[in-house]
């Protein structure tokens, strides 16, 4: 190869390297913007850590409210001492007084019936 040739070959840049003022201006200012929007980016400038802190503070929010319906779960369901075992005693004994004020009022009537028959024989 020739000094000739070598100097022609060498003095053939492609084009995809020729810088163009312009363009290299708007690479600049695409490269600013992509800049200040990574810069005022919330996620990436505390936003993960903030989400994080949310995230764990609503987790432990939801096992405090787990603890709460479990415990009011047990006040409602409780075999011995819950809502509805006392509502159960309470209607058993309610039952029990009604069971025995029907069996007096029915003694009251048989009563009042004896009454009447010895009233009407009296009077006879």
């Amino acid at each position: 190869m020739n000094k000739r040739t070598a100097r022609n070959q060498a003095s053939r840049v492609p084009v995809e390297y020729i810088e163009d003022p312009e363009e290299s201006i708007n690479s600049t200012k695409t490269l600013q913007s992509i800049q200040k929007k990574l810069e005022g980016s919330a996620a990436l400038n505390g936003g993960f850590d903030k989400l994080l802190y949310k995230i764990d503070s609503i987790e432990n929010n939801q096992v405090q409210i787990g603890n709460k319906v479990d415990k009011i779960h047990e006040a409602i369901y409780h075999p011995d001492d819950g809502i509805f075992a006392r509502i159960n005693s309470t209607k058993v004994d309610h039952l029990e007084s009604v069971s025995k004020v029907e069996n007096q009022v029915s003694q009251l009537v048989v009563w009042q019936q004896k009454q009447s028959k010895e009233t009407e024989d009296v009077e006879k």
